[in-house]
């Protein structure tokens, strides 16, 4: 893969997380289905407040939805005694309910999410007459839109994979697509397929890389944004991150883009972990000097010729210091801390500045790959300072890392980062 296709590739896979994010703390099956499908895309996406939320809605107030929350719970994790008893309970009453009433199919028998959800918790109830029961009840909702109404190429294919895969039946309507493909790479994520003569794998991988590279996210929706990063995490499985023999610009940078999945173990602690610690730990992230700590921990690993504010050249009575050099790849890699009080407009500024000083004549770097931590989690704004970034001249691409969403109990106090860089141009 060629440097050029592999930023598209990160920057769609950037647009996707903008769609998904809404779904994140909203407890419900969407957050759910994001949970299963695309584990740990978010420090803050969890199942569990949907299975609280889940356990909570009895009698009038429980919808099929909270039973399938329940059955996308029991393939995450194992169910306590409790919620294996609601999920008996809610299947029970699901499959009671008509999939046609007064001429109108139900809002279950379009609910493709959830009745993938729901055929997958019953196999997970390990009840054979209940299953069974599933599997009728789930025929009856197809009958009911035996027309096509109400779903879609992908969903149509989402729920046949799924009830195939667990002995159901669906008889689906829709024709073999590329939204096809991205569903059954997806779902194949989670072990779950058709079968593999039924298609070929290579071309769906394919089919799904050139949709990702062709079709804007924006408007695609949580559900759809899921299936797609699911796909396309799945195709770069096997690809590693960085050659660490002849780690190029480009693979530093694809490095990088990653340090928000690291950021799941990130020490965020609510109570103590050992019966030896004294207290819980945080590690505040509060200025450009704990970025810097970041970006040296992964780097310097890799490049032992790795030099922390390194003077570059002075520029008349102004001596510049960047904050880390990698004169190997002849590249600074530059930190800077987003305020919720800085707007785009701010770090742009300062990253040409710091450019033009840097990258002069007689400089050992000839190119900045700007690292930004977003403190302010504003990623509507990511896309407009990526590209600002990345048309100053001497920056061959821009990073930015939002503070995840779980460091927000306690925060240490804040200050201005005024006099911490008396040593920056």
């Amino acid at each position: 893969m060629s440097s050029v296709q592999a930023i598209l590739l990160d920057d769609a896979r950037e647009a996707l997380l903008r769609e998904i994010a809404p779904v994140a703390g909203r407890n419900d099956l969407h957050e759910a289905f994001a949970a299963w499908l695309v584990p740990g895309t978010f420090p803050n996406l969890s199942i569990e407040g949907a299975i609280d939320a889940a356990l909570g809605a009895t009698g009038a107030q429980r919808t099929y939805q909270d039973v399938a929350v329940l059955g996308l719970a029991a393939q995450i994790r194992r169910l306590q005694e409790k919620e294996t008893d609601a999920l008996h309970s809610g299947l029970k009453w699901v499959v009671w309910r008509q999939p046609v009433v007064n001429g109108t199919p139900m809002g279950f028998c379009m609910d493709s999410v959830a009745l993938l959800a729901l055929i997958l918790g019953a196999k997970a109830a390990d009840d054979p007459e209940l299953s069974a029961q599933t599997g009728r009840w789930v025929e009856r909702c197809r009958e009911a839109t035996a027309g096509g109404l109400g779903l879609g190429v992908w969903q149509e294919w989402m729920v046949d994979i799924v009830a195939a895969h667990t002995g159901f039946a669906w008889r689906r309507k829709a024709e073999d697509s590329p939204y096809a493909s991205e569903v059954r790479v997806a779902l194949q994520s989670r072990g779950i397929r058709k079968g593999e003569k039924d298609y070929d794998i290579d071309t769906d991988e394919q089919q799904v890389l050139d949709l990702v590279k062709n079709e804007t996210s924006a408007g695609l929706g949580a559900i759809r944004a899921v299936i797609r990063l699911a796909a396309l995490d799945w195709i770069r499985r096997v690809r590693p991150v960085a050659d660490l023999r002849n780690v190029q610009i480009q693979d530093l940078c694809n490095l990088l883009r990653r340090v928000p999945a690291g950021l799941k173990k990130w020490t965020w602690e609510d109570k103590p972990r050992t019966r030896a610690a004294h207290a819980a730990r945080k590690w505040h992230i509060d200025n450009e000097y704990h970025v810097q700590n970041i970006l040296w921990l992964l780097l310097a690993p890799m490049f032992p010729d790795l030099v922390d504010e390194d003077a570059t050249p002075k520029v008349g009575p102004v001596q510049p210091r960047a904050d880390i050099g990698i004169p190997a790849l002849r590249l600074i890699v530059e930190a800077k801390f987003m305020r919720s009080g800085d707007g785009p407009k701010d770090v742009i500024e300062q990253i040409a500045e710091d450019a033009s000083l840097y990258l002069v004549p007689g400089s050992r770097y000839d190119c900045m790959v700007p690292f930004v931590w977003d403190d302010s989690c504003r990623t509507e704004h990511h896309d407009e300072l990526i590209c600002g970034l990345r048309q100053i001249e001497g920056v061959v691409d821009a990073i930015i890392v939002s503070r995840p969403g779980s460091m927000l109990d306690n925060r240490a106090p804040r200050h201005s980062d005024e006099g911490e860089r008396a040593d920056s141009p």
